[in-house]
């Protein structure tokens, strides 16, 4: 199953004026004209290229008036048996990483006694 491009319409939800809580998550109650005008004409347009283009100019706003800033970030770890080949770990941390993931061999076990048991 192929799984849907991620739709940047989050920035609304996220850094539109309109959208402090509860209608929203702009916590920070962030507020530029600018950022809420081109999100409204990438929200209306109809061709991807124009919303590509919107939203590629909204991020650059908010990167240059810095809202907030992340005091955390979270370290992905994935650990997996070497008989699985095709695992591709991505930025968004989702289940993606396993859509070409498949088996290339049988696990090899070693049958191993404690320190304390003499044979």
């Amino acid at each position: 199953m192929q799984m849907p491009p991620l739709d940047p319409d989050i920035l609304r939800r996220l850094f539109h004026s309109k959208e402090v809580p509860p209608a929203g998550f702009n916590r920070g109650h962030y507020n530029n004209p600018e950022v809420d005008r081109l999100i409204d004409r990438a929200t209306r347009a109809i061709d991807d290229a124009d919303r590509k283009k919107y939203y590629s100019e909204v991020q650059k706003v908010i990167a240059e008036d810095a809202p907030y800033i992340s005091l955390w970030y979270r370290t992905n770890v994935t650990v997996a048996q070497s008989t699985l080949a095709g695992l591709h770990l991505g930025p968004t941390s989702d289940f993606q990483a396993l859509k070409d993931v498949s088996k290339v061999g049988t696990p090899q076990y070693v049958a191993r006694r404690p320190a304390s048991v003499s044979p």
